[in-house]
């Protein structure tokens, strides 16, 4: 998995097991935590339809993320032939 930042940071994770809404909220997180010390910016996620990005617990994290960090997910249209 990879998060690219607009300064050309690429924050990357590899697991060897299913991710899960837990796991990618950890994730989240940490580049969250990062950005936000480094560069003290909202952060700005786009991300596709995913199950785990779509979930209800990942609903309840979007919260905290955005009222802890200041981070926002957006997704991409599921029509958006582009992006895939």
């Amino acid at each position: 998995m990879g998060c690219l930042l607009s300064t050309g940071k690429l924050v990357t994770s590899c697991l060897q097991e299913s991710v899960t809404s837990t796991w990618f909220y950890a994730y989240l997180t940490g580049i969250a935590q990062q950005v936000k010390q480094t560069y003290n910016l909202p952060l700005v996620l786009i991300v596709d339809n995913a199950s785990i990005h779509r979930s209800k617990k990942m609903a309840d994290y979007r919260e905290l993320l955005k009222t802890k960090f200041s981070t926002n997910l957006y997704f991409i249209r599921q029509s958006a032939t582009e992006f895939r």
